[in-house]
């Protein structure tokens, strides 16, 4: 009887082992593919929504010759004021974003341990008071 067990009970692995190994091997790396070329088609099928800051300086080039002067140089004006691909198109204020906030500036300048690549300040630094006061983001 232990005998029957035993040799049942090694059938049985050996089954869901091979089951296991098709799937892991010759079933999930063609679903990997398709779902891959899947979600590939609809990204490329998709409108461009982002503007490069160059765009941007077709209408404010003071702006963008300081911002390229200062420590913000290598970001796109879409990292603080939103996809701007509508207000390149109708320039008016409403069809962009100026979120002047202290919380949008501490997005990428709020100490976090390990965070030495740009100035950071703590929480606590001037609460209240929105950093565009003593700051300039764009100069």
């Amino acid at each position: 009887m232990r005998k029957k067990v035993i040799v049942l009970s090694f059938i049985l692995a050996v089954i869901v082992y091979g089951v296991l190994f098709t799937y892991v091997f010759a079933v999930s790396p063609a679903i990997k593919e398709e779902s891959i070329n899947k979600w590939l088609n609809k990204e490329l099928s998709k409108e461009p929504k982002y503007q490069e800051k160059e765009v941007c300086s077709e209408c404010h080039i003071e702006v963008y010759k300081k911002l390229i002067e200062n420590y913000h140089s290598s970001l796109e004006c879409e990292v603080c004021h939103g996809v701007g691909n509508k207000h390149a198109v109708y320039r008016t204020k409403e069809s962009i974003r100026v979120d002047n906030s202290r919380d949008s500036c501490l997005i990428c300048h709020k100490s976090i341990p390990g965070r030495t690549a740009i100035p950071t300040v703590g929480e606590d630094h001037h609460v209240g008071v929105k950093c565009i006061v003593c700051h300039e983001a764009h100069g």
